[in-house]
Formats: C-alpha cells, structure tokens, sequence
C-alpha cells in the first residue's frame, strides 16, 4: 500500500509542477502579447489586434484540454483523430 500511495503522490507532485511551470509561462505570453497589441488612440485594441488576441486564447484553450487528455487516461478519447474532428 505504501508502494501505491508514493507513486499517486509522486505522480500528482510532478502534475502539479508541470501544470503550473506552464501556467505561468503561458500567462508570461499572454500578458506580452496583450501589452504589445497595436492599439487606437482612445487604447482600446485595433480590430487586428483583437483577432489576434482571440485567436491566441483559442490556441492556448486547445492546448491546454491537449496538455491534460496527455496525462489523464480518462481523457485519452481526445487524442484520437475522432475526438480531434470533434473539437
């Protein structure tokens, strides 16, 4: 038993610190992209910089469901390339 609950624990510790190394480098990204955004005079996004800005947030959205089906057997449905059509 003691076997078994080292290796969850270990597993969820390397999750963990995997999970939140990427966070915080997708949030540094992020927040690069939306300072240097091209903006109007009044400091709202241009209409470029707004696609732009969705079509990041799409990508870091797919990567992250992507990140997760790679770890969680439960989500390994998503990977195949029926569940990749579907998204």
């Amino acid at each position: 038993l003691t076997f078994f609950v080292n290796q969850a624990y270990t597993f969820w510790k390397t999750m963990h610190n995997t999970a939140r190394r990427i966070q915080g480098l997708m949030n540094d990204f992020n927040l690069l992209l939306a300072t240097a955004a091209k903006r109007k005079e009044d400091g709202t996004y241009t209409p470029e910089s707004e696609h732009l800005l969705d079509d990041v947030a799409a990508y870091s959205r797919l990567f992250h469901i992507l990140f997760w089906a790679s770890f969680a057997n439960r989500f390994d449905v998503l990977l195949t390339d029926q569940g990749l059509e579907r998204m």
